[in-house]
This record gives C-alpha cells, sequence and structure tokens, in this order.
C-alpha cells in the first residue's frame, strides 16, 4: 500500500467517510496513514456502517445477513474504538448519524409524544451509521 506524502502541506481533518470497512487490513491503512500524514494532520473523522441498527438486529434474529458485498468488516462503538487505538489514533467522541426509516406506527408514536410535550429520543439502533473523530496522535 503505497500514500505520497506531502509534508509540507497541513489540513485540520482527514475524513474517511464509509472507507475503512471495504479495506482487507484497515488497522494497517490507518497506521500507514498516520505514519506518513500525523505530522501534517491534527484530527480524524470516520464513518462506518453501525452493525447495531435496528434493521441489521432484525435480519440477526431471523438468521439472516444482509451486507454489501464490498464490505469486510462490521462495526460497533467498541470494534472502531479499537481499530483506532490499535492504529495509534486516540477517539475522543463516537456518535451515530442516518436515522433510518421508521414505521407507520413508530412515526405515529413519536407524532403523539411531540404533540404530549414529551421528549423525543433516538436510541442507538435507529442509526445506520456510527462515526469516530479525535487526534491523528
Amino acid at each position: 500500500m503505497i500514500l505520497k506524502s506531502y509534508p509540507d502541506r497541513e489540513w485540520d481533518y482527514a475524513v474517511f467517510g464509509e472507507i475503512i470497512e471495504h479495506l482487507d487490513n484497515p488497522v494497517e491503512f490507518l497506521k500507514i496513514f498516520r505514519e506518513k500524514y500525523g505530522k501534517n494532520v491534527k484530527r480524524f473523522i470516520i464513518t462506518v456502517p453501525n452493525i447495531y441498527n435496528r434493521k441489521n438486529l432484525k435480519n440477526l434474529l431471523k438468521y439472516r445477513e444482509e451486507i454489501n458485498s464490498d464490505h469486510r468488516f462490521w462495526f460497533t462503538p467498541y470494534t472502531v474504538a479499537k481499530v483506532l487505538v490499535t492504529a495509534g489514533y486516540v477517539p475522543e467522541k463516537i456518535s451515530f448519524a442516518n436515522l433510518i426509516s421508521l414505521g407507520k406506527m413508530e412515526l405515529f408514536l413519536r407524532k403523539l409524544k411531540k404533540i404530549s410535550g414529551m421528549k423525543i429520543r433516538y436510541p442507538y439502533y435507529y442509526f445506520s451509521s456510527l462515526i469516530a473523530a479525535g487526534n491523528m496522535n
């Protein structure tokens, strides 16, 4: 794996959007990137699919796996943090993004909660992506 170095440039962020789940060895890729660019890049943002999303959980309960055939890995907050730490990164925050489609009943219940003044929250399994952010080293 060859990454060209740009020693005279500096960036605030390196963004790896939905990339590392496609790699055969994400730890090696991230480690090489950090070695080449760690002095040039202050922080990172990485997004990966969230294995814990509701659609995947339903499929797992039915012993069915629906996956993009280009993907090599599933990620949880723990496993993405483990990959990052092993590659020498310092994850500071992991959050969830990309709200999945809600069913008619869920939308109805949310509307009732909103009308009644209740706070509406979305649990982690309603999101299809994880976002990890932190320092390069």
